[in-house]
């Protein structure tokens, strides 16, 4: 037999709750080294196991509403890097996750605005001036197969510890810029 340590145990409390247990404990041998039996200790990790389940849980809610978005949800690092890329993101831009991911956030926009972009993250880690962070406004962004469409752009900043991130949210406006520019002509007719 040997010793264990931590082991969780869902028990029944005697007022019918359900309780987790972390049990740890070692084998009691005779004076001829053999098992006789278990010393061991218990206590309460209930609250414990109630809170990380709550935080799955709400890990897999915001994972759901991320990957189920309509709009484009990307992360970049404080280099410019994208860290995440959603389903809705590979479908406006044409990249897949695992090729968008690592790449520098340059691939999706075309110059000079790119330029811009890094350097409005540039200037807002040193000198705290919002620039894109926080404000909405219209960019145009560039496909994986080199075309450009109008887009707006939302940007958010975020810690992880001590780490930065950036979040954007990308909502395609082609489709209402094609409605402005026939409406303008409809209008021009008349």
């Amino acid at each position: 037999p040997k010793a264990f340590c931590n082991l969780p145990w869902q028990m029944t409390a005697a007022d019918g709750t359900l309780r987790w247990l972390e049990i740890s404990g070692r084998p009691i041998l005779d004076g001829y080294g053999s098992f006789v039996s278990y010393r061991g200790a218990g206590h309460d990790i209930t609250e414990r196991v109630e809170r990380e389940t709550a935080l799955r849980e709400r890990e897999a809610r915001m994972r759901a509403i991320v990957t189920t978005a309509a709009d484009g949800i990307l992360t970049i690092d404080t280099e410019g890097l994208i860290t995440d890329f959603n389903p809705a993101a590979e479908r406006l831009f044409g990249y897949g996750a695992a090729e968008a991911v690592g790449s520098s956030i340059a691939i999706l926009i075309p110059e000079p605005q790119a330029s811009r972009l890094d350097g409005s993250i540039v200037e807002y880690l040193r000198l705290g001036k919002p620039g894109v962070i926080g404000v909405t406004r219209e960019i145009v962004c560039r496909r994986r197969d080199g075309a450009t469409f109008p887009a707006e752009l939302s940007v958010a900043e975020f810690l992880v510890g001590e780490q930065r991130f950036f979040t954007g949210i990308v909502h395609d406006l082609s489709e209402r810029k094609r409605h402005e520019d026939r409406q303008r002509l409809l209008i021009g007719e008349l």
